[in-house]
């Protein structure tokens, strides 16, 4: 009886963590970055990655939080010379949409905002700065067929600047029913396995 229980427990368990959503990210930021997730466009969030090499393609991920509107926050700084950030986002199912309805966002002038006095505050759009492979970056790898757009808030390729940039991106929730259950969903789901195995072990005396 305790192993049929663990069983379905583990079941639940598994259920969830199989339906969960993952923002995978893929960046490279001249010259350092920390990148977030965030449930509001004016907190910062939790930490998803950073880096402070400007050649390196980093990648990283993180699940997202069932039914909720969350948002990439890219904090950006440029150490002299050109800044620029350049990245690829992806999500694993359709339970969440980027704002151009797909479940890919390439860094570009027209989905991403961007200010240089925080999160919250007014925003202007991402200003392009050429895709990859542009001057004086050269071709990052990582990408694949895509082809990302440097941005920055201004075109920066011959420019020198000590600025922090931060952009932001929203990714919507999307009420298909591919979604993660609710923690009282999961909840009672339990209840009825266990009253189901109650029946059994009774019916089997």
């Amino acid at each position: 009886m305790k192993n049929l229980l663990a069983s379905m427990l583990l079941s639940i368990v598994g259920f969830s963590s199989a339906n969960a959503t993952v923002l995978t990210a893929t960046t490279n930021v001249d010259n350092t970055f920390r990148l977030y997730v965030s449930t509001s466009d004016a907190v910062l969030g939790s930490l998803m990655g950073s880096g402070n090499s400007w050649p390196t393609t980093y990648t990283s991920s993180a699940t997202l939080a069932a039914n909720t509107t969350q948002y990439i926050h890219m904090v950006a700084t440029n150490q002299g010379g050109p800044g620029g950030f350049l990245g690829m986002f992806s999500l694993s199912d359709n339970a969440f949409a980027f704002d151009n309805a797909t479940q890919l966002l390439l860094t570009n002038p027209t989905d991403w905002k961007q200010n240089t006095t925080g999160f919250g505050n007014a925003t202007s759009a991402a200003v392009g700065e050429g895709n990859n492979g542009v001057g004086p970056w050269g071709m990052r790898p990582g990408y694949g067929t895509n082809s990302p757009t440097w941005i920055w808030n201004y075109v920066s390729n011959t420019g020198n600047d000590f600025q922090t940039v931060y952009f932001s991106a929203r990714i919507n929730a999307v009420n298909n029913g591919s979604q993660v259950p609710e923690p009282a969903s999961l909840v009672l789901l339990g209840l009825g396995l266990a009253s189901l195995a109650a029946a059994r072990k009774r019916g089997a005396k």
